[in-house]
């Protein structure tokens, strides 16, 4: 009975997402232009918090696949929405480390099929790379967090 147990409860920690981690760095680019190459654009939720007793801000993130040459790239925007009129302007600006991409998730090929599936918060979001289903998390961070998913 220990032993079923055992395998029953780490096939369920495996088929349900408590599988690998794959940490992947970004690099700033705030000051380059990508709007040309631009394929893809989507906007995530805004997550609002107290500023100060009279302000609220917002913060949302962007995600944009852009394709250069025949290189899929990810590019991630931070957005900050303040003032009563909801002003909102790009704080940062991140690509995520392509070949760390392709090395830890041992992608084939030149192009990695990157696709844009969902948002799941305003932070994390479901994408598909050549064909398999990841969640990326922490997208507002400095080092992503990416999860295959079923």
């Amino acid at each position: 009975m220990k032993r079923f147990l055992i395998v029953f409860f780490l096939t369920l920690t495996n088929h349900f997402g408590f599988c690998q981690q794959y940490s992947i760095q970004t690099k700033d680019v705030t000051n380059k232009q990508f709007y040309v190459d631009i394929d893809f654009l989507s906007s995530g939720e805004i997550s609002w918090t107290k500023k100060n007793q009279n302000e609220d801000i917002g913060l949302s993130c962007r995600l944009l696949i852009v394709t250069s040459e025949v290189y899929d790239n990810l590019i991630i925007e931070k957005i900050a929405y303040t003032g009563s009129e909801g002003a909102k302007k790009i704080i940062s600006t991140k690509m995520v480390d392509r070949q760390q991409l392709v090395d830890q998730l041992k992608l084939k090929g030149e192009n990695i099929g990157l696709e844009f599936n969902e948002w799941l918060t305003w932070n994390s979001v479901k994408v598909t790379i050549q064909n398999k289903k990841y969640i990326i998390k922490d997208i507002d961070k400095n080092t992503i967090k990416i999860n295959k998913y079923y």
